[in-house]
């Protein structure tokens, strides 16, 4: 996510932002292109999976959650060799760089550093239980080791998340970090579509936002609309007594415990009148782009980070560029969005910076890469308007599984004359 220094690259600078009292400059957001199974979602489940082992190591003993690391089993080699992540981040404008490995369902290592000024300084190093640290940068570890060991710390525990349950000071900054890095999927929306219809009732500035963006879909006002009771029994015939007193029971039973259910109801202005629609009938595009826009509302006003897989899935072309543009334009506390994509439109450099492009590909091995479209020199000093077509051509790498429609033909049997 940092901006590259390439002059011929320093355009769009509502795209990045640059780091408070350092020389870094940094993406607002960053695109992965690749083809199917190409490993764009093995990216997105790792950042996750380290997310769950820094956060949810410790209540979880039955499960323990690095027993769900899996190391790469395409090379024997690597069968028992440790798995390993690491994150560099910035916290109130001071780097970290918190990483650890695992294998077998243990940590075998984990290691702290920072940047408080312009060195880098080691907070803590740990290698299976022995562990060395600063003692006058990270005294919060004083009361966890004894002799080089670690104490109250289980095997399989990052012992980040044993100092924040204490309230250490560089910890809690670490997985206060984590906790404000969400993961998301753009095609199941169901994980986040409550968050959003919460704002939408509780925060006017949200709702305004909202109704902002969606002027394009003709839409005017939005509702929320509690319904008591379940409307499915006012369909129920009664006409037989001992019906009527079931269901009048049922709908008292309801009452009395305050069961009702919730809904969106979409306002659109026509010329001469109003009409209102459940947001279950609008299309699965408008429905996903209400709810995405909840997450997205909530990161940029609090400087959080959305890695979304399939963001564009279900958007045309135009709305996504028109959601980024509004983010970059919008987004000033320090927000990110990494999104796994498919449309090759969005390679349009009046949208994005050569730099916010990525794609994965696979080797022979059937190993992921990850690497950017700016690493690729061009002869010409001027941009083109868009990748695209030479994305499909081949020219980066990480195309689909066909790489002509002539390979498509000989393997279909078709013969063209």
């Amino acid at each position: 996510m940092l901006a590259s220094d390439s002059k011929k690259d320093d355009i769009n600078p509502s795209n990045i932002q640059k780091i408070e009292d350092s020389e870094e400059r940094v993406l607002k957001s960053a695109l992965i292109f690749g083809a199917n199974a190409s490993g764009k979602s093995n990216l997105i489940k790792a950042i996750n999976i380290m997310k769950e082992i820094v956060l949810s190591s410790i209540p979880n003993i039955e499960t323990s959650v690095t027993r769900s690391v899996i190391p790469y089993l395409l090379r024997e080699e690597s069968f028992e060799a440790p798995s390993e992540i690491e994150m560099v981040f910035y916290v109130k404008n001071v780097k970290y760089r918190y990483g650890l490995s695992v294998r077998m369902g243990e940590i075998v290592e984990e290691w702290l550093y920072y940047t408080p000024q312009t060195r880098e300084t080691m907070l803590f190093e740990r290698s299976g239980m022995s562990i060395d640290y600063n003692k006058s940068s990270f005294s919060e570890a004083n009361l966890f080791v004894k002799k080089g060991i670690l104490e109250k710390t289980r095997v399989d525990v990052p012992f980040i998340a044993v100092l924040s349950g204490f309230n250490g000071e560089h910890a809690t900054l670490v997985t206060d970090w984590f906790k404000n890095t969400h993961v998301l999927n753009g095609i199941t929306d169901s994980r986040y579509s409550t968050f959003t219809h919460s704002q939408i009732k509780n925060d006017p500035d949200f709702r305004a936002w909202l109704l902002k963006i969606l002027k394009a879909f003709q839409i005017s006002d939005i509702k929320v609309v509690d319904e008591a009771g379940d409307p499915r029994l006012d369909n129920i015939d009664t006409s037989d007594d001992s019906m009527r007193k079931l269901v009048d029971s049922f709908k008292e039973f309801q009452k009395i415990k305050k069961i009702s259910r919730t809904d969106l109801v979409i306002v659109k202005k026509l010329d001469s009148h109003e009409v209102e629609f459940p947001l279950s009938l609008e299309s699965e595009g408008t429905r996903k782009l209400i709810n995405i826009l909840g997450p997205i509302y909530d990161a940029m006003m609090t400087g959080e980070r959305l890695i979304i897989d399939e963001f564009d899935s279900k958007f045309h072309t135009l709305l996504s560029k028109h959601l980024f543009k509004i983010f970059h334009n919008e987004s000033t506390q320090g927000c990110q969005i990494i999104a796994a994509v498919q449309d090759v439109n969005l390679m349009d450099t009046e949208c994005f910076r050569r730099d916010q492009v990525w794609f994965v590909d696979k080797d022979e091995e059937g190993a992921s890469e990850l690497y950017s479209l700016v690493e690729y020199k061009e002869k010409s000093r001027t941009l083109k308007n868009s990748y695209g077509n030479d994305y499909l051509e081949g020219a980066f790498g990480a195309i689909p599984l066909f790489n002509s429609f002539e390979s498509i033909d000989q393997l279909m049997g078709t013969d063209h004359e």
